[in-house]
């Protein structure tokens, strides 16, 4: 029974030491005797005192641990390595649901406010919005008037006239018997918008008596409130500017039609004509971007 291995019952060969299917250890065998130790010889004592016979010790040699077999070993490492991922993976879990219940219940919430409370100045800022213009253009079709109209008995002066304007002079003797022509005209028939872009300019070709100045302000058939119009000479020199009186326009619109009566002599040169209300003065592509007047004189 010796050679018997104690793990898987196989037999052990001659030389072996460990099983060779299990890995069991092989048992020593102890083939000689454990040698007898002689007793000492007795002590010379009295002879009434008799010493018990020493006893015999006997050494027991310590048993071996068996070692682990191949096939065991792989199998110990592997559960080893499952055990380390099965931590990791339960401490990632760990952290991502604590993660997930610190975002949803412990982030701190923005402060709501109640009825009857104010939040101070810091919590609300002030949201300053400039002011939105919108320029819709006009759909209707504007006919401007082709007879000069008269002069209205009363005229319409602004509340608070930023410029001084200038009071139309007395026609002389000599103007009263001359007929008034057309010196400056871009008006038309096609549809028209707010705004002009490009500056009107006009030449005289020698000194001219200027007897009326009309320009268009359509604004979508809102008309605009009377202001006053002028002429600034290429040197700088500024005629006028004179107040407006106000017609009605296409359907009855009021204050659409703004006319001035300069009644004075404008020497010669180039002129750029102004309006105190450009934004709503009219034009279009065919008074090239300009705004709408028309300048009689003679």
């Amino acid at each position: 029974m010796e050679n018997l291995c104690s793990g898987c019952g196989s037999q052990f060969r001659p030389e072996a030491k460990f099983c060779s299917k299990c890995g069991t250890p092989k048992p020593v065998q102890n083939d000689a005797p454990t040698p007898s130790v002689p007793p000492p010889p007795p002590p010379s004592v009295p002879p009434s005192i008799s010493a018990p016979p020493p006893q015999q010790q006997y050494h027991q040699p310590a048993p071996q641990q068996p070692m682990p077999s191949p096939a065991q070993q792989p199998q110990q490492s592997r559960l080893g390595l499952v055990s380390i991922l099965i931590i990791v993976f339960s401490v990632i879990l760990l952290l991502c649901i604590g993660g997930t219940v610190w975002y949803f219940f412990g982030r701190s919430t923005p402060a709501t406010q109640t009825p009857g409370t104010q939040l101070s100045q810091a919590q609300t800022p002030a949201i300053v919005q400039p002011p939105v213009k919108t320029v819709q253009p006009p759909v209707e079709t504007v006919q401007p008037p082709k007879k000069t109209p008269k002069p209205p008995k009363n005229i319409v002066k602004p509340a608070t006239p930023t410029i001084a304007p200038t009071p139309s002079p007395k026609p002389d003797s000599d103007s009263n018997n001359r007929v008034p022509r057309v010196i400056f005209d871009n008006w038309n028939i096609d549809l028209v918008y707010n705004n002009p872009q490009s500056t009107l300019r006009f030449y005289l070709g020698r000194k001219t008596y200027i007897t009326q100045i009309s320009t268009y302000h359509w604004n979508n058939g809102q008309g605009a409130y009377p202001g006053t119009i002028s002429l600034v000479h290429e040197n700088g020199t500024i005629y006028g500017p004179w107040n407006v009186s106000t017609t009605s326009g296409q359907g009855g619109a009021p204050n659409v039609n703004w006319i001035c009566y300069p009644n004075t002599y404008i020497p010669q040169g180039n002129y750029t004509v102004k309006d105190s209300d450009p934004f709503t003065w009219s034009h279009n592509r065919a008074s090239g971007s300009a705004g709408f007047s028309k300048i009689s004189g003679f």
